[in-house]
């Protein structure tokens, strides 16, 4: 067979476990994020549609299954990469925020290291906390690099929304594979820097998904598996998903659920 890479396996198997087969059900429209050493891949599932009714939509229409392969966010050979684009400071509010009576190492010396040690393994709680502080980082800078943005104008009839790429607010599931899921000590941490954030509300990410974990490391390998046996390959992903609790922004939670609406986190957006 011809040799598929990695993220088009990924994919594959992304737009399977969301779709379904004739026979078997997907679960419905997926974002799955995949962190690496060397990159950070996003896939989405989903159709496009627009913000509100009445919302443009500007560039060429989106293929319902998309991905995107960010070559300046793997968490080891692009370590230093990602701390530039963050900073210290920020690595370390990452990392002390969970496990406050720990102290952090130092970002720069770490991730200088790691950017000539590549397969070096965390050999204390301090370093696996800043893994998930770069995998974090990296995370949410893919995801709203993947994810559609949101900009309003003024026109002599109004204000209007005008829409950049995929809105993905109410994408249904949210998945997370590669290592740092596999193996990583907060991988829930990880994953939900892909959620929707005040701090960015340009940003349409997903506000409210249900989240699972890639925590077999199977998604690839089902990717090349449906080649031939589709709906067993779908079953397997099914039977492997692993449900995980993330926590959605507090600005958008009202009683402990989602209640705002399109136009409600429009007025957030502006």
């Amino acid at each position: 067979k011809p040799i598929i890479p990695t993220p088009k396996a990924s994919l594959m198997a992304s737009a399977l476990l969301a779709d379904g087969t004739k026979n078997e059900p997907g679960i419905g429209s997926l974002l799955v994020v995949e962190v690496g050493g060397a990159t950070t891949n996003v896939h989405s599932v989903t159709e496009m549609v627009p913000f509100t009714t009445d919302t443009i939509i500007r560039g060429l229409p989106e293929p319902r299954s998309s991905r995107t392969v960010e070559g300046d966010l793997g968490i080891r050979y692009n370590a230093r990469t990602i701390f530039d684009f963050v900073g210290a400071d920020q690595l370390n509010a990452l990392a002390k925020g969970m496990a406050p009576d720990l102290e952090t190492i130092d970002p720069d010396a770490y991730t200088r290291f790691l950017s000539n040690n590549v397969e070096h393994v965390p050999k204390d709680l301090a370093e696996s906390l800043m893994d998930i502080a770069l995998a974090s980082s990296a995370v949410n800078i893919a995801v709203e690099r993947h994810a559609g943005r949101l900009k309003s104008e003024f026109t002599a009839v109004g204000e209007i929304y005008i829409q950049y790429g995929r809105n993905l607010l109410d994408v249904e599931n949210i998945l997370g594979t590669g290592g740092i899921f596999r193996y990583g000590v907060k991988p829930e941490v990880v994953l939900a820097s892909a959620l929707f954030s005040a701090k960015t509300p340009w940003s349409l990410k997903p506000r409210a998904p249900k989240a699972y974990l890639d925590a077999d490391y199977l998604l690839y390998a089902m990717g090349l598996f449906s080649q031939e046996h589709s709906e067993s390959a779908l079953r397997i992903m099914k039977k492997h998903l692993k449900p995980i609790r993330l926590e959605a922004d507090r600005t958008l939670v009202e009683g402990g659920a989602i209640h705002e609406t399109r136009k409600s986190l429009g007025k957030i957006c502006l």
